[in-house]
């Protein structure tokens, strides 16, 4: 099945050593480019994460954010150190009076005391490596399952969308088909009026007469270009079919079909298949634009 590459997942964890919530999303990109951003002290899990994505996902850019709810990871210990208290207290206390200071700079507050960064401090409770991998990993699975999930549903409007469009461009190919014998009619008619131009000016050159017959024949004659964007009508639509990323693929496969196009439009001048060409071309143009979102 075909995905899509923008997709969005959202989960969380909580216990009594972590509060945690994991984010990600995906859109369009050429390549694998992932982008994490987490808390310092899962630095060391960035190989980790950075496989499990990829076991997940082919191609796309993925951003990852992983934001702890509290202060830090894990929980804090909050300890406040009665001799930094005690000291600050009376060093404000003496300006105070070395200033003789009165109105609100009289009295000295609680969060005056607290400015003295050593008064209070805050300890986070170091957590083992091995239940933050697990507990990370895990939650960021479940995210990543919600991101595929939504990637394979988007994927699969996609595909629907792209073989009407396939069915669009064989319509109008069969149609070229069976303006192909009245071609094949007006090249004759256009080859005799040459060839008797020729000969009414008394001037028989078998050289430019062979020319004329090359050039009428290879100039007009489309059916290789429509035998070969058949072929890529079955390649196109047996890559929907497949499991892998494809959108490389499709995305050339496309580009060949409408350089087919582009040729059966500059051999004829026919105005029918001239018509069937620019609807052809605007097809394309869309399937261009929707394989530019799959995996």
């Amino acid at each position: 099945m075909i995905k899509s590459m923008t997709g969005y997942g959202k989960s969380s964890y909580m216990d009594d050593k972590l509060n945690i919530e994991v984010e990600i999303k995906s859109v369009n990109s050429r390549f694998l480019d992932i982008n994490t951003r987490m808390p310092y002290q899962l630095n060391f899990m960035e190989d980790k994460i950075n496989k499990l994505i990829r076991k997940y996902i082919k191609r796309g850019r993925i951003d990852l954010f992983i934001k702890s709810k509290t202060k830090s990871l894990g929980n804090t210990n909050i300890t406040i150190d009665e001799v930094q208290a005690g000291k600050m207290y009376e060093a404000l206390n003496s300006l105070k009076n070395t200033f003789n200071l009165e109105g609100e700079y009289r009295d000295i507050r609680i969060s005056d005391i607290l400015r003295n960064e050593d008064v209070l401090r805050f300890e986070a409770e170091e957590l083992d490596d091995e239940y933050l991998s697990l507990v990370i990993l895990n939650t960021i699975e479940e995210v990543l399952v919600q991101l595929v999930n939504m990637r394979i549903a988007e994927g699969l409007n996609l595909k629907n969308d792209l073989s009407n469009n396939i069915d669009i461009l064989k319509e109008n190919r069969e149609n070229i088909c069976n303006q192909v014998k009245n071609l094949k009619e007006e090249i004759r008619n256009k080859l005799f009026a040459n060839i008797q131009e020729i000969l009414d000016q008394n001037i028989i050159n078998e050289d430019r007469l062979a020319n004329e017959i090359v050039f009428y024949a290879d100039r007009q004659d489309i059916n290789e270009e429509l035998s070969r964007l058949n072929s890529h009508f079955i390649q196109f639509e047996e890559s929907l079919e497949t499991n892998e990323a494809i959108g490389k693929k499709l995305d050339f496969i496309s580009q060949e079909m409408l350089r087919e196009v582009n040729t059966i439009g500059s051999k004829t001048s026919n105005i029918n298949v001239t018509n069937h060409v620019i609807e052809m071309k605007t097809t394309i143009e869309k399937i261009k634009e929707q394989v530019q979102n799959i995996e």
